[in-house]
């Protein structure tokens, strides 16, 4: 499968120019960009904004993650094969196109992050229900992360120096696991969940949101939140949240001395530089404005984020710049992940 992969990158190369849907042009001359999410029932991986369907989901699919190492191709999310009242989903892993079921249809189980390390491919994921499992594969094999009977999730997994780091929540507990280990985040008063981990010159970031109750309102909001080491940084503060829908953070990443948060707020796709926020939402668009921020990978100078515009297109934000990935036949449409290599 892999001269696949690389026919495909052949072609995306000659079509960049024109692949994205935007006022300006785009040509990527020094990388290739893999984007992982769903159009409609498909999921799809977009090669440098040629979309390619995955195989499997017969109702539908959805890829939440996007690893590239060695030119193969590694998505974990999720397909959908039920009949009748059952809706199970079954945690998925694809390598270069080919479908690899992490679970059976016994139980509804979604995969949320995939990263390789070497020869070992490690996948997060968890068994949606009100019990839920938080669970890590390393080739396969599964680990249950779960402590006790309290419902856990794993959203997010990165390896450094052999340690395994993976992101949840362990019931209101937002939480990172180190090698199994589990280290709470908040105190638990009000639900908390970590969406994403990454780890630099042994500084361990995570992202995530934990929810609060205003006075006189019966559903919680949320503010976006930033651990560094356990020491949490407010990218949003509770007026902000309560003046608005609330907000989340997505996604991290760390280039140099710079850290990049994705996220939403009121609606609105985020993007935070060292704790700065950029509205991410283009307001010179002809639809609604409503976005999400799902991803961010940083090369270089050039800042890659992935997400979904006005509910109907799949998108990519590079250096600011919003491209549509689809044409909004299909939808709804989303970029989940955005992973970045070298030519």
């Amino acid at each position: 499968m892999k001269e696949v992969v690389l026919r495909y990158i052949v072609i995306a190369a000659l079509a960049v120019s024109t692949v994205f849907t935007s006022c300006e042009k785009i040509v990527l001359v020094e990388v290739d960009v893999y984007m992982a999410g769903s159009e409609g029932n498909y999921a799809v991986v977009w090669i440098i904004g040629i979309p390619h369907d995955l195989p499997g989901g017969t109702n539908f699919a959805v890829a939440n993650s996007v690893y590239v190492s060695d030119y193969d191709e590694y998505v974990a999310g999720y397909v959908n094969n039920s009949i009748g009242a059952a809706n199970r989903n079954i945690a998925t892993l694809w390598i270069n196109g080919e479908q690899q079921n992490l679970a059976d249809n016994t139980l509804s189980t979604v995969a949320t992050s995939v990263f390789v390390s070497g020869s070992d491919v490690y996948v997060t994921g968890y068994v949606e229900s009100t019990s839920g499992l938080a669970m890590l594969w390393k080739n396969g094999v599964r680990q249950n992360l779960k402590i006790g009977g309290i419902s856990s999730e794993a959203h997010s997994v990165y390896i450094s120096n052999g340690d395994v780091y993976v992101a949840g929540n362990q019931g209101k507990f937002a939480v990172i696991w180190k090698n199994g280990e589990q280290q709470n985040l908040t105190d638990g008063t009000n639900m908390a969940v970590a969406t994403s981990v990454f780890v630099s010159k042994h500084d361990v970031y995570v992202t995530g949101y934990e929810e609060y109750y205003e006075e006189g309102r019966e559903t919680p909001v949320s503010a976006a939140r930033l651990w560094k080491n356990g020491i949490i940084q407010n990218l949003s503060d509770r007026e902000e949240a309560f003046g608005g829908s609330g907000g989340s953070a997505t996604s991290v990443y760390v280039s140099g001395n710079d850290v990049y948060v994705t996220g939403i707020i009121a609606y609105t796709a985020r993007l935070w530089k060292n704790g700065v926020v950029q509205n991410l939402a283009a307001a010179d668009r002809n639809i609604i404005t409503m976005s999400n921020a799902n991803s961010v990978y940083v090369f270089g100078n050039d800042v890659y984020v992935a997400g979904g515009h006005g509910g109907k297109f799949a998108a990519l934000w590079n250096n600011g710049m919003l491209h549509h990935l689809t044409d909004g036949s299909l939808s709804p449409a989303k970029a989940n992940s955005v992973f970045v290599l070298k030519k």
